[in-house]
């Protein structure tokens, strides 16, 4: 079987939800219950129970089932037909084996990696829209995360919830209720109804201008501090790069330039639509209907901004709202 479907998370941020999820391992301890099997060296246990895919003694990874009748130490298989664990080692009896902690389970890891698939299917469902990557250059979150960081994090949690689930119902309900519960305070209830907004939303954010670091230097003290507009365009991603370097200083003529590319049909910012126009520390018109301010200090040659605008907002960032009149 197949998937095409993404994983959210990973299971650094299942940890950083859970430090202590090694403590809710899937793993069940099997009674003192070895008898002999009649061949030698072979022994078995009728205690078992079954679903699982790992047998660890004394704590360690005892390996895959064996596919056959085992025949050399530590080989095991179970025998669903007679709910049987078979168990093989070359010295000893079932005296010695019952003397070890003996426990039934799955493998850490693929159980995570169960669990954060199945948890972004639960996401995938609950978001009410479709989820998009934010991959590329300079497209991926803050912490390098492929998606939104509040997707990554909701499913991060609902992993924490379905991990502690057996064993802490209500350590498992409260991380659940972060994504979503019945009082709407979840994250995904909260982009639902759009009071929270994720990157590929055409959001109120990007209609005024969302502006990005791209490259500017250590030495630079000044920097765009806010924004003014109405975006033009129905996207765009706008650079905006010093081309000639200076010291934005009050009471002072400013001598630094600034040009700005927008995108064009033969691609992302190759249209040239300011040409060296002075930075005066007011509102300077970058295009696409859009304004930026610089604050006083030093701007270095190439400081490189982008902003990136919208003119369309979606539907889930401006809801309808209903109120009610009475006549009394």
């Amino acid at each position: 079987m197949s998937t095409y479907e993404a994983s959210y998370c990973s299971q650094a941020d299942v940890a950083q939800v859970l430090p202590e999820m090694a403590k809710y391992s899937q793993r069940s301890i099997l009674p003192p219950n070895w008898v002999a099997s009649g061949t030698s060296h072979l022994f078995y246990n009728y205690s078992a129970g079954s679903g699982y895919s790992v047998l660890f003694k004394d704590g360690q990874d005892l390996g895959a089932e064996h596919g056959s009748e085992p025949s050399s130490d530590n080989q095991w298989r179970y025998v669903e037909a007679d709910s049987r664990l078979e168990y093989y080692i070359g010295g000893g009896s079932a005296n010695t084996l019952n003397g070890s902690v003996w426990e039934f389970g799955e493998d850490q890891d693929a159980n995570l990696t169960k669990n954060i698939s199945r948890a972004s299917d639960f996401v995938r469902s609950m978001a009410g829209m479709p989820i998009y990557p934010r991959k590329g250059v300079g497209s991926a979150s803050a912490t390098g995360n492929d998606y939104p960081e509040i997707i990554v994090m909701s499913t991060a949690h609902m992993v924490a919830s379905f991990i502690t689930a057996p064993y802490d119902d209500e350590l498992s309900e409260r991380l659940a209720s972060k994504v979503s519960n019945p009082e709407g305070t979840g994250w995904l209830d909260m982009i639902r109804r759009g009071e929270i907004s994720i990157s590929q939303q055409e959001s109120l954010q990007k209609n005024k201008g969302i502006v990005r670091r791209v490259s500017v230097n250590g030495s630079t003290t000044s920097d765009i501090v806010d924004v003014r507009g109405r975006p033009t365009a129905r996207w765009d991603l706008i650079k905006i790069k010093i081309t000639t370097a200076g010291t934005l200083t009050r009471g002072t003529e400013s001598t630094i330039k600034y040009s700005t590319f927008g995108s064009s049909s033969e691609g992302l910012q190759v249209d040239e639509m300011v040409e060296d126009e002075i930075v005066t520390g007011g509102w300077d018109h970058v295009g696409r209907g859009m304004y930026v301010r610089f604050s006083a200090g030093v701007l270095t040659l190439n400081d490189t901004w982008e902003m990136e605008i919208s003119g369309e907002i979606g539907q889930s960032d401006t809801p309808i709202k209903t109120a009610y009149i009475e006549r009394i």
